[in-house]
């Protein structure tokens, strides 16, 4: 079991502990010099031994550039005159070799598990200086072992020296870091569900597209005929990389006699369609009962797997695809908010405020005629506000509307 913590026990983990132990001097240093927020992209030169040219340790300091930091631990020390004699040369000699290297460093820093005295520390600062460092500052063993018995330091003190908190060093540990150690959980977690969702998305996408839909989500209830006149379509120009598909269009309407009557108390008639670039050939037709009030109007198509021989275009093959919706301005006044749906996936999501709606001249060709008085209710397109709607996989992940089922 891991001793308990005291400034004592520390200060001699610092003189004893890593004996002939240099990979873990280093990281122990540079955990350390990471913790002091100077210091910046901190990285070890030679972890493993070998030259360094005078420095064990990079780093980079805001308004002073490059710095390198050297490392002099000795085995079992006592502080004696020796000792410190020893370091002042350790400390001399990678300055000197830190200074022959070009580039050079703009800061040097020196850390030990020897003590040194004041006027010692003073006199090393004032010869870097002197010898044209910018930056200069040593870390003795009891500056060292501030650093490790103050809160930022535990986590460190614990990995490298095996020292145990106590029950106020945990108190204090988790005040300063558990909110967050609980961000950097919860980000790993987001981070892991993202990267899953956009490779499942990838696979999927390479699937025929079975189901394009969008839906127009109304501000208020309202009935199909106190309207002057309900049409809406989605367009998407340059689909994929399908030169034999140039566009494709998504499009519902009132029936009006165009599918068949259907009685007035069970609800209104809406038909629609999906189409590409020849409007007289449509991909599929449907007809829908929606029961009063409507509080949204929806359109859906797509390409099934009987009966069509040509090539059917897939997923993916939207990615790029420029969008833009016209409809009809009795139902552009209701717009709140707007989704395109493919297959099982939510593509593209605006509320009102981010798009734009204003007058069109030349909404695309229907396969459905439009008398003059269902267009005295005049064409509005809707965009979003930053400009062409644009489908782009690589930039956005689709979100699945729902989970596969796990057969049981």
């Amino acid at each position: 079991m891991a001793d308990h913590a005291s400034p004592r026990l520390t200060d001699e983990r610092l003189r004893t502990w890593l004996d002939a132990d240099q990979l873990s001097r280093e990281r122990l240093c540079q955990a350390l010099l990471a913790l002091d927020r100077r210091f910046q992209t901190v990285r070890p030169r030679q972890p493993r031994g070998g030259p360094d040219q005078g420095r064990d340790l990079e780093a980079e300091m805001p308004n002073v550039g490059r710095v390198w930091a050297a490392i002099g631990f000795q085995n079992s020390v006592g502080d004696t005159p020796v000792e410190q004699s020893q370091e002042v040369r350790k400390f001399q000699s990678d300055l000197t070799r830190a200074l022959q290297e070009s580039p050079g460093p703009s800061g040097f820093v020196f850390m030990t598990n020897v003590n040194l005295t004041a006027p010692q520390k003073d006199a090393l600062v004032s010869e870097a200086r002197r010898r044209g460092m910018k930056f200069c500052e040593v870390f003795d063993r009891e500056r060292l072992r501030i650093l490790l018995d103050a809160p930022d330091g535990l986590a460190a003190r614990f990995q490298h020296l095996g020292i145990a908190l106590s029950d106020a060093e945990q108190a204090a540990f988790f005040a300063r870091w558990g909110g967050a150690l609980q961000d950097v959980i919860t980000e790993s977690f987001d981070v892991v569900r993202r990267s899953l969702a956009r490779i499942e998305f990838h696979h999927e996408k390479q699937r025929p597209l079975r189901h394009l839909a969008f839906q127009l989500g109304f501000s208020r209830a309202v009935r199909a005929q106190d309207l002057p006149h309900v049409r809406a379509v989605l367009s998407l120009e340059t689909l994929g990389a399908r030169p034999a598909i140039s566009a494709l269009h998504l499009g519902v309407c009132n029936d009006d006699g165009r599918w068949s009557r259907v009685d007035a108390a069970i609800g209104t008639a809406l038909v629609g369609a999906l189409w590409t670039d020849n409007a007289a050939a449509a991909v599929t037709r449907f007809q829908k009962i929606r029961p009063e009030p409507m509080t949204s109007l929806t359109a859906h198509g797509g390409y099934s797997e009987w009966g069509i021989t040509e090539q059917q275009p897939t997923l993916g093959e939207l990615d790029e695809s420029l969008f833009a919706f016209f409809v009809s301005k009795s139902v552009a006044d209701l717009v709140q908010q707007i989704d395109i749906i493919g297959n099982e996936y939510l593509l593209w999501q605006s509320a009102r405020a981010d798009l734009d709606i204003s007058p069109a001249d030349s909404p695309p060709t229907w396969p459905y005629t439009f008398s003059p008085a269902e267009l005295d209710d005049p064409w509005m397109r809707i965009m979003p506000k930053t400009g062409a709607g644009r489908l782009v996989f690589s930039a956005e992940t689709p979100r699945r509307l729902y989970d596969a089922q796990v057969v049981p």
